[in-house]
């Protein structure tokens, strides 16, 4: 099992986060994988592709 949150896949952080270190960043895996920039030990969140665009549709 790859470790999502060492992994050299590409992660992107918001263009708003202005180089800060404290953001979150997602990345596109079989769904979406998001984790906390400062945090990376405690691993990301793993969402549906559906469950991430419905939150993007609700905001």
């Amino acid at each position: 099992m790859a470790d999502f949150a060492t992994s050299a896949q590409t992660w992107r952080r918001s263009s708003h986060s202005a180089g800060g270190t404290n953001c979150l960043e997602v990345r596109r895996d079989d769904g979406i994988l998001v984790r906390d920039s400062q945090g990376l030990e405690k691993g990301v969140l793993a969402f549906p592709a559906t469950a991430w665009q419905g939150l993007l549709l609700g905001v």
